[in-house]
């Protein structure tokens, strides 16, 4: 069958984590490929990498909505964030993103998705590539705010803890995700303690939510150890605090990617923490090798996102580019992935689902004070 009987609707363009996660796409993609290879050669690989071109991978997923079945390919553009450290690599690793973005035009598709930092780097060069491509492109950060804020409430009425009694702290709380879960959280939260980079950012995300009292503003990661829930959604290339910095009782929703919360090997008891921002599919595919999620029906909110708007091409004005995430177009965007049989993920730590029973014993064990 060749692409254009295939109607190809999406791709979801992404980089790898880091480099075992580019070996195991190597490995999909050519089964002869060989580990040991690319360990014995890894410095030559990693070198390799700066000018090996954006690819089209063998994954071919067909995802069964309630609309039908909506069809689409891969991308993968060669590049890793905890490397972008200068203007040039920046801008190398953007052209890849732009290739990216040309390679779906050919296969015909009618949506992108762009994940992790793809849509940090357009963001940084203006959001254009949409318009000159003539491509519906989203960063998916509409949906992945909604996803995370719904998981959230979701863990906190599991755990038997009000929202109305928690201190929430917000890191990256200026960001698309993490401003649009602050105003929605901030209507029920006890207190809020918003971290970022940019204070000036801050004072007006305070001025916006209208409170008076109740609110930290903050530079400092480690001012999250002040609140009970934390929801970590900064764009970082390597995560910026660790599961042994958390205050004992703490519920964290790590929204990053990569991630923001270091987790340690062995689990504390005394914490609870589990991925946010994902999506349980209306039905399983196979993309463990490009997602590194544990189970085939889970999904990235950014490329379900797009996954919606070209299962029902009257969404697609809900596309959101790097900024342009609003408690509106959460709300919308959520409905229709749920009309399609989207859901919000249940609570994973890495690969092993977080049982119910396990979040209320949690929560006996670490009542907040009304």
């Amino acid at each position: 069958m060749t692409e254009a009987a295939q109607d190809i609707r999406f791709v979801l363009l992404g980089h790898p984590a880091d480099y075992d996660h580019f070996v195991e796409l190597a490995q999909h993609s050519a089964k002869s490929a060989k580990p040991e290879r690319f360990e014995r050669h890894r410095a030559t690989f990693r070198k390799f990498m700066e000018w090996m071109p954006s690819y089209v991978t063998t994954h071919r997923p067909a995802v069964a909505t309630r609309a039908g079945i909506v069809t689409g390919r891969l991308v993968v553009c060669p590049f890793f964030p905890d490397e972008i450290k200068s203007p040039q690599q920046m801008k190398r690793a953007y052209d890849k993103v732009v290739a990216g973005c040309k390679l779906a035009k050919e296969l015909g598709a009618h949506v992108v998705g762009l994940g992790g930092f793809t849509s940090i780097l357009e963001g940084a060069n203006g959001n254009v590539l949409a318009a000159r491509l003539g491509l519906t492109i989203t960063s998916g950060n509409a949906l992945t705010a909604a996803l995370a804020i719904e998981q959230v409430r979701a863990v906190l009425v599991q755990a038997k803890r009000p929202l109305e009694r928690e201190t929430v702290a917000v890191i990256g709380a200026t960001g698309d995700i993490g401003r649009v879960c602050t105003l929605e959280l901030a209507k029920s939260a006890k207190r809020l303690v918003l971290i970022a980079r940019n204070r000036d950012r801050l004072e007006a995300l305070r001025a916006e939510i209208g409170k008076d009292t109740g609110i930290e503003v903050a530079s400092d990661p480690l001012a999250a150890r002040r609140a009970s829930v934390i929801v970590a959604a900064a764009s970082a290339s390597t995560p910026i605090i660790t599961e042994a910095q958390l205050a004992p009782g703490t519920i964290a929703c790590d929204v990053g990617y990569p991630k923001n919360l270091s987790e340690a090997p062995a689990a504390r008891d005394d914490v609870l923490i589990f991925s946010g921002g994902l999506a349980k599919l209306p039905g399983p595919i196979d993309l463990k090798s490009y997602t590194r999620l544990p189970a085939p029906d889970l999904l990235h909110g950014c490329f379900s996102e797009a996954i919606v708007l070209a299962a029902k091409p009257e969404y697609l004005g809900l596309s959101t580019d790097q900024g342009g995430a609003n408690i509106d177009r959460v709300k919308a965007i959520f409905k229709a992935a749920s009309e399609l049989g989207f859901e919000p993920a249940p609570p994973y730590r890495g690969d092993r689902r977080i049982a119910v029973e396990s979040i209320e014993r949690f929560g006996r064990g670490f009542v907040v004070a009304a």
